[in-house]
């Protein structure tokens, strides 16, 4: 009979440690858990901040392109007036040419207004 309280007091110590090194393994399981999504959630806050700032810049450089772009464009047309005037001059008529130059800002004026479309 001895014998058997002896072996009763071991289990129910075995049973204790067992119960007891699986509480604190949920429990460490648990805090990992929090750390990790509020790790998450601080690195989705920093990243969506960071898509942000990327966005306005390249909608920023963009318009500066775009600007650059109408510029360089605007001075290309008007290069191209001087030489087509030029060379037009050499070959026909001044009036056959302002004729011409006429069509030609025409058909500008309606790239431009399907381009800004």
């Amino acid at each position: 009979m001895a014998d058997m309280k002896i072996g009763m007091g071991w289990l129910g110590t075995i049973f204790f440690l067992i119960a007891l090194i699986f509480g604190l393994s949920l429990f460490s399981i648990s805090l990992v858990f929090n750390g990790d999504s509020d790790t998450l959630k601080k690195s989705t806050a920093y990243t969506d901040q960071r898509i942000i700032e990327q966005k306005v810049y390249v909608d920023h450089r963009t318009l500066e392109l775009r600007e650059e772009y109408m510029g360089i464009a605007q001075r290309q047309d008007t290069s191209n007036r001087y030489l087509i005037l030029l060379t037009c001059t050499a070959k026909k008529t001044m009036s056959e040419c302002k004729q011409e130059q006429r069509e030609l800002d025409q058909l500008q004026q309606e790239s431009q207004q399907l381009h800004n479309e």
